[in-house]
């Protein structure tokens, strides 16, 4: 359409260069610069693969493509899920697991569900006894709603979108301290 070309090369692991030509027509009296480039080094980034945890996380959203996409995430670093499709299912499945002793290592949790809020969510996983850590994943950004969270029992908390190595940092910290909180 502009009688152009677009192109891209990729290396794994080396990046990918993208390039974009466009013929247009040469114009008097217009100066041609070029910008100054500044290359910024970007950090590492840690793969799904570096993480090896051997522990069954609880995933509880009410979004069965968020339940999916994390539980493909976690499940690349070795972690068992369980899932829970809103407040009132995680309750009842921490209940069970409660009586027969054997609860999983961590549970992710969306905020804003259905039937039952996070925030009464996380007083009553608490409030029946499990002492394991939550960790609050909400599209709430604010320092109030972080603050409440916390003040409720949740033991850690992400903003949405999620970055996939702060999480799985996020849940090797908690595992490795220990059991019970």
């Amino acid at each position: 359409m502009l009688n152009g070309n677009i192109s891209v090369s990729s290396k794994p692991g080396e990046g990918s260069t993208f390039s974009c030509t466009i013929n247009l027509p040469v114009r008097e009296n217009v100066k041609i610069t070029s910008p100054n480039l500044e290359v910024v080094p970007i950090k590492a980034i840690t793969t799904v693969r570096e993480y090896q945890l051997q522990c069954r996380v609880l995933i509880v959203d009410d979004q069965r493509d968020v339940r999916h996409l994390t539980h493909l995430l976690l499940q690349g670093a070795g972690i068992e899920t369980e899932f829970a499709e809103d407040r009132i299912q995680a309750v009842e499945l921490i209940e069970n697991q409660l009586q027969n002793g054997l609860t999983v290592d961590l549970i992710l949790l969306d905020m804003q569900m259905p039937r039952m809020d996070g925030y009464q969510a996380a007083a009553r996983l608490r409030e029946i006894g499990f002492r394991r850590a939550i960790i609050v994943l909400t599209a709430d950004a604010m320092q109030g709603d972080m603050n409440r969270c916390l003040e409720l029992g949740c033991d850690d908390y992400l903003s949405k979108p999620i970055d996939s190595s702060e999480l799985l940092e996020m849940i090797s910290r908690y595992i490795s301290q220990g059991r019970d909180l």
